[in-house]
């Protein structure tokens, strides 16, 4: 939640810095809360300032679970510093918690293998790295996300699965190449041509403009002629799916067209079955 607080008694700085600041005034101040991010803590030479209330108790949880009691706070303040790279929880008892996002050092750092993957913590950090191909990495917590990192340039990301990822050289123009996935094939009819009773649930038709490479702006035109009746034929931008439930018997056929491409199938609905029963 970001929203607009009144601050009566003080406001205190939090964040990397060597020196607290504190201000103490008796007219209301207004100031914005940002409650969303997290706090990235790229180095670990500089503690962070905590400002501390009357009262309260300051735990430290690290990526492990592990929970630590700060040190009494010393004129106002306590100071804090990782002992650990990745995910930590700030608590205060009386004000609540907050994240920090702490960088690795190189004894922690992962070898950018398979075997041992580089962990970030924040999307930058990547940028800072002379990367190659097969340089293998996984990004933990709030801060860090594959989709905001800056691609190096003639590289592809390739998804491994279980938030693991890795850098290759791009061929194609391929910017992002996702994980080996196992789907369902039917193999009953030589299709795309499929064959189903009118009452039963039916797959939905699926189109694309680009031959299913995802372009978003990339139009086709998807053509539904049943068989008997006029046709209707719908433009689409994109790649996606539109429901087909025939209400009539026959031979339906289903025709896309994007560029020069024109793909065409056959749908032979049936009949629903009579059961009678005989007693």
């Amino acid at each position: 939640m970001k929203t607009t607080c009144s601050l009566m008694a003080w406001l205190g700085v939090v964040g990397p810095t060597i020196a607290s600041v504190v201000m103490t005034t008796e007219t209301p101040v207004l100031f914005d809360l940002d409650t969303t991010s997290a706090r990235l803590v790229a180095s670990r030479s500089e503690p962070v300032a905590l400002p501390y209330g009357e009262g309260a108790t300051l735990t430290a949880t690290d990526s492990s679970g592990t929970v630590t009691t700060l040190a009494p706070a010393v004129n106002g303040t306590n100071w804090w510093t990782a002992t650990s790279g990745g995910i930590w929880t700030l608590s205060n008892s009386n004000e609540g918690q907050t994240t920090f996002a702490v960088r690795y050092t190189a004894a922690e750092q992962g070898a950018g293998t398979a075997a041992s993957p580089w962990k970030f913590v924040d999307n930058d950090e990547l940028g800072e790295l002379a990367v190659t191909d097969g340089f293998t990495f996984v990004a933990e917590g709030p801060m860090a996300s594959v989709g905001s990192m800056a691609r190096p340039t003639g590289f592809a990301f390739r998804e491994l699965g279980s938030g693991v990822f890795q850098t290759v050289t791009a061929t194609g123009g391929a910017a992002y190449i996702t994980a080996d996935s196992s789907f369902v094939l039917d193999t009953d009819e030589a299709g795309p041509d499929r064959k189903g009773r009118k009452g039963d649930p039916w797959p939905e038709i699926a189109y694309t403009g680009d031959g299913w490479l995802f372009a978003p702006s990339a139009t086709s035109t998807l053509t539904v002629a049943p068989p008997s009746g006029t046709a209707a034929s719908e433009s689409h931008t994109g790649t996606g799916t539109v429901a087909f439930a025939p209400r009539m018997t026959g031979m339906w056929t289903v025709s896309l067209e994007y560029n020069a491409t024109s793909l065409t199938a056959s749908i032979n609905v049936i009949a629903d079955a009579t059961v009678l029963f005989v007693k």
